[in-house]
């Protein structure tokens, strides 16, 4: 389906180095070290210079397919996007099997994800970038979770933990995300709770030592995630400063980024990543906190534009999303209400809603969470069918 997808709409696909993902793979497999000629991906600089603006997983997985194919890999990229996707469907089925018990119910929602219109532009796009990988590496998470819970083996927790780390290192959005492990985790109540904790911390951490040990070395700072977290909270809160509300700011935010940095005395290309990172992060906090009412402003419209950004010139994706919303959020209120284990689901959705509205909305950030949005609105149809198929029978 995927496939088929890129060749009808292939002209709106232009294989562009997305994030500069490509350009650091190519740089460490040519000798130079994970390097870049642009300081934070975005502030050109004279020549190569060691970064942690992007998460090494991604990274990693694209040297190896350059390794591979070396000039020729835009075709075996998009193959290796689609196939991730695909075995994400597969996985959905499963999942959506063992959780709704139906069969039935367990092959619309894979279908529904197949023919998920976003996710198919988002794995072409975005071949060259983390979409698809972190997708699928979040599946192989809340797979391990709920095996760990069903089980209490501690291996389950082990496994959850260690690709929560590589999660992290693709999308460093979820690095909170043991937080929500440890309550579900705790309301397990068994006698092992304490050794499966402390083993899926301690995998968590080991997936992440090897990566904040490489920037202690040539950054001098034990950066566990990327160096662009302080950037991005700048550039898409520091319009509150200039009372804006915008979904989304691009290169007209690059003056405002060059003064932040010249307030120390120094050209911005002078400044390492890692005290960028430190001044655009003072910054953002700086603004957050002259303008809570307008940050709060901000947030809730980010809440509501992480939804709709990808449907507006797409009339077909808007239509799909139309439907699957109509059963996702009512779904929401449907899992709490009956005490269901999608509930587990729903709490993350919470967290990457949240995550998102307080920095920066776009669709894509919350796509990898919509295989098991689907699989909620297939619960709420299925619910809702069975009870009224019910209440016909009664009268």
């Amino acid at each position: 389906s995927r496939a088929v997808f890129y060749f009808v709409f292939r002209k709106e696909f232009n294989f562009l180095e997305i994030n500069h993902w490509l350009t650091i793979a190519k740089n460490l497999i040519s000798g130079a070290g994970y390097s870049e000629n642009v300081l934070l991906t975005y502030f050109p600089t004279a020549g190569l210079e060691p970064t942690a603006a992007r998460g090494p997983v991604p990274v990693l997985v694209l040297s190896f397919w350059l390794l591979l194919f070396r000039h020729a890999y835009e075709g075996p990229l998009y193959v290796y996007s689609w196939a991730l996707s695909s075995a994400t469907a597969v996985a959905l089925y499963f999942m959506a099997r063992k959780i709704l018990g139906s069969a039935k119910a367990a092959a619309v929602t894979a279908l529904l994800y197949c023919f998920y219109l976003p996710e198919m532009f988002i794995a072409s796009a975005y071949a060259a970038a983390s979409e698809s990988l972190f997708t699928f590496l979040l599946m192989g998470y809340f797979a391990a979770v709920l095996r760990s819970r069903e089980t209490g083996r501690m291996a389950w927790a082990m496994a959850a933990g260690g690709l929560l780390g590589l999660c992290v290192l693709s999308r460093p959005v979820v690095f909170f995300l043991p937080l929500l492990y440890l309550a579900y985790a705790l309301r397990a109540a068994r006698a092992k709770a304490f050794s499966s904790l402390l083993a899926f911390f301690l995998c968590f951490f080991a997936v992440l030592l090897p990566w904040a040990i490489r920037n202690h070395r040539v950054l001098h700072k034990p950066v566990l995630t990327t160096t662009l977290g302080g950037y991005n909270l700048f550039r898409h809160n520091g319009m509150l400063a200039r009372n804006e509300f915008r979904i989304y700011t691009a290169e007209d935010f690059l003056p405002y980024a060059r003064q932040a940095a010249e307030k120390t005395g120094s050209p911005l290309e002078s400044l390492s990543e890692v005290r960028l990172d430190e001044i655009f992060r003072k910054e953002a906090c700086a603004v957050i906190r002259a303008y809570p009412g307008r940050y709060l402003k901000l947030c809730l419209l980010r809440t509501v534009w992480l939804w709709y950004k990808i449907n507006g010139d797409r009339p077909l994706f808007l239509a799909q999303n139309i439907l699957i919303y109509s059963g996702m959020f009512p779904g929401f209120v449907l899992a709490f209400a009956l005490r269901h284990r999608l509930r587990f689901f729903v709490w993350h959705f919470f967290y990457f809603i949240f995550a998102h509205a307080a920095i920066n909305a776009q669709f894509r950030f919350i796509c990898p969470m919509m295989p098991y949005g689907i699989m909620i609105a297939v619960f709420m149809w299925a619910t809702s069918g069975n009870f009224l198929l019910r209440k016909s029978l009664r009268v």
